[in-house]
């Protein structure tokens, strides 16, 4: 990626994001299906890039120093080789869901299926971020996978860094320490609902202070979630820099159906910014021209195929009494609740203010945000919104789809930070919320140093022999079998039925 070139880093994350797209269509559908679905991605990428709206707004962004990017690379490797990605550094629990679904795609022909108790289901799931490195995989075996898996996370936390380097201030490398350090004031709520835990020294992790909600920080999300983390970080700075610019972009609609592969939740997270870019101030005619446009058209088509294949999950599959459906509806009805205590309206409040409230409260005035109000004002309402509804056994609703909101929020906390028009009281403050909120990066960091001078190495993998499937480890691992249903569809679904290959055992 040239460092001068000031549409590299917009024709970068399309590059790096749509080679799983293209395994997808070519393991999961039949081949006159596939060949069509190749041929639109790569027309929506070309288009999208040549139209003349894009080119001009890609030429207003400044030229990307090479000191900065040297240092971002160096900063996102040093995250990336404690984050576990590929066996580097320390694996939370999450790795043993994320080494099962890439055990499972390399071991198995695609699309792959499931064995379990009641019979064999397809796989359904988000798998875009684990499709490379099993390819890889399936050529060269399972250590050659973990270190594909290692330099694909390292590629993605490289653009995610660097994308918000350039829309807080580019060139500004304190923007990337923001990024990496950005977390909500976990110990403000854990002073307020279990102050003893200080006294006993209980800080492995403090995230879950809230018990029915949580909003995870920028390097936890490198540490669990990476599969859905990096590419919502990435297309939430290629919509941002489009919003900044004002004007309307035949891209949209393309962007984001570049996300659903990744993360449905962050697709939905990301939905309300998409439209306020499209609707703008703009006239009904031109926001239809733009909703026409080739970019989006092929997205629209992309991810219709995305969806049929997530619609697959919701048809009856029988599994009752191994495999409950998820968790969902108002966070205020008990049953809707993992805890058996209901929520509270104060608790609510306190996680407002400790997650992002206080942050956007002493942000609201910074005159760097003049022109992006807009933004700032979509993300605070969706952080709202997401904690009424529960979707999922831990939320998940609430914890992934609030990741494009937490990135737009944490581009705004570091522009007002390092805007020198903002009143100097005002920025101190935002820099003390920051270091209370970094405690919590600082806590997960340490977990993870940790683990690696227990195991005295910082490169280990689980055996390929040694990690379980899906159904084993819920059965012996985790909470049970309950949770095995979120990854599973049913062979009667449309997309199995008309579009994707046989599945074979």
């Amino acid at each position: 990626m040239p460092t001068g070139s000031r549409s590299a880093l917009y024709g970068a994350p399309r590059f790096s994001i749509s080679p799983a797209r293209i395994l997808f269509y070519a393991g999961w559908l039949r081949w006159y299906f596939a060949l069509p679905c190749v041929a639109l991605l790569v027309l929506g990428v070309i288009a999208s890039l040549r139209s003349p709206e894009a080119e001009a707004a890609d030429e207003q962004r400044p030229a990307i120093p090479a000191f900065q990017l040297w240092t971002v690379m160096a900063l996102a490797l040093l995250l990336a080789s404690v984050s576990g990605a590929g066996g580097y550094g320390f694996q939370d629990t999450h790795w043993l869901t994320h080494n099962a679904l890439l055990k499972g795609l390399i071991e198995q022909p695609w699309p792959p299926v499931c064995p379990i108790e009641g019979g064999s289901f397809p796989l359904v799931y988000y798998v875009a971020f684990y499709l490379p490195a099993a390819a890889v995989g399936k050529v060269a075996g399972w250590q050659v996978a973990n270190h594909a898996l290692f330099v694909w996370t390292l590629i993605g936390l490289v653009l995610a860094v660097q994308w918000a380097v350039l829309l807080i201030r580019p060139g500004h490398l304190i923007a990337a320490v923001v990024f990496v350090l950005f977390s909500g004031l976990y110990l403000v709520g854990v002073l307020v609902t279990d102050p003893w835990r200080i006294r006993f020294g209980s800080w492995d992790q403090i995230e879950w202070w809230a018990a029915h909600w949580q909003y995870s920080g920028n390097v936890t999300q490198v540490f669990y979630v990476p599969n859905q983390a990096l590419a919502a970080w990435i297309v939430a700075g290629m919509t941002l820099h489009d919003l900044s610019k004002r004007k309307a972009t035949p891209r949209a609609g393309f962007v984001l159906a570049l996300l659903l592969l990744w993360s449905p939740f962050a697709f939905l997270g990301l939905l309300p910014f998409q439209l306020i870019e499209l609707r703008g101030n703009r006239s009904l005619p031109t926001c239809l021209r733009t909703c026409l446009s080739t970019p989006n058209g092929c997205g629209a088509i992309l991810a219709g195929v995305i969806a049929l294949f997530y619609g697959s999950h919701f048809h009856r599959l029988g599994l009752e009494s191994i495999a409950a459906p998820a968790e969902h509806g108002f966070v205020f009805v008990t049953n809707a609740v993992r805890s058996g205590d209901p929520a509270s309206v104060p608790l609510l409040v306190v996680f407002y203010l400790v997650e992002f409230g206080l942050y956007a409260l002493a942000i609201a005035r910074a005159p760097v945000l003049r022109s992006c109000r807009k933004e700032l004002g979509v993300a605070v309402a969706i952080l709202l919104a997401l904690t009424l509804y529960r979707y999922g056994y831990n939320n998940d609703l609430a914890m992934r789809a609030s990741i494009p909101a937490l990135f737009v929020l944490c581009v705004m906390v570091g522009r007002a930070l390092l805007d020198p028009e903002f009143a100097r009281a005002r920025r101190l403050l935002v820099a003390a919320l920051l270091c209370v909120g970094a405690f919590n990066s600082g806590v997960e960091c340490r977990r993870h140093v940790r683990g690696i001078r227990q195991t005295g190495t910082l490169v280990s993998w689980v055996p390929q022999e040694d990690v379980p499937d899906l159904w084993t480890l819920y059965r012996t691992r985790y909470w049970g079998t309950g949770m095995v249903g979120n990854y599973l569809g049913s062979m009667e679904a449309p997309f199995f039925r008309l579009l994707a290959k046989p599945p074979r055992a």
